[in-house]
C-alpha cells in the first residue's frame, strides 16, 4: 500500500452493533475511515494509543477527571474522535455515555485498565460541559 492509498477498515464486526450513531452517522464515519491515507491512518491509532496511555497515567498519579491534566489529553481525545464524526457538545456528551453503556467499549477500555472507560467517560462529560 502506498502512502495515499486509502486505509481499510473492518466495519463488518461495527456496522450491527447498537449506538448512538444514525446508520447516515456510521456510514459518514467510515467514509471519513475510508478516505486515510496509511500515514494519516497510522497517526490517528498513534493518537488513540497516546490517549489511552496517557489517560491510564493521569489515573496512576490520582488526577481526577475534571482536572488540567487529565483535561488536556481529553482535548487530544476529542480531536481523535473529530477525525471520524463531527462533534459537538451533545454529541460528544453521546459518545461519553455509549463508553459507559455499551458493552463493546467497556470491555475495550476494561481490557486496558480497570475503570479506565469511566475516568474517560467522566472526563468527556467534564469537557464537554466546560469547553464545548
Amino acid at each position: 500500500m502506498t502512502d495515499r492509498e486509502p486505509f481499510e477498515f473492518r466495519v463488518d464486526e461495527f456496522e450491527n452493533q447498537p449506538s448512538f450513531r444514525s446508520p447516515e452517522q456510521f456510514a459518514e464515519s467510515q467514509e471519513r475511515l475510508s478516505k486515510l491515507s496509511k500515514s494519516e491512518a497510522k497517526s490517528f491509532q498513534q493518537l488513540g494509543d497516546w490517549v489511552n496511555e496517557n489517560l491510564i497515567n493521569c489515573m496512576a498519579q490520582g488526577f481526577e477527571p475534571s482536572d488540567t491534566e487529565t483535561q488536556k489529553v481529553i482535548a487530544q481525545h476529542f480531536l481523535w474522535a473529530n477525525t471520524v464524526w463531527n462533534l459537538d457538545k451533545q454529541s460528544y456528551l453521546e459518545l461519553a455515555e455509549m463508553y459507559l453503556h455499551e458493552p463493546r467499549y467497556q470491555g475495550f477500555y476494561e481490557r486496558m485498565n480497570p475503570g479506565l472507560g469511566e475516568f474517560l467517560a467522566a472526563g468527556m462529560k467534564s469537557y464537554a460541559n466546560s469547553m464545548l
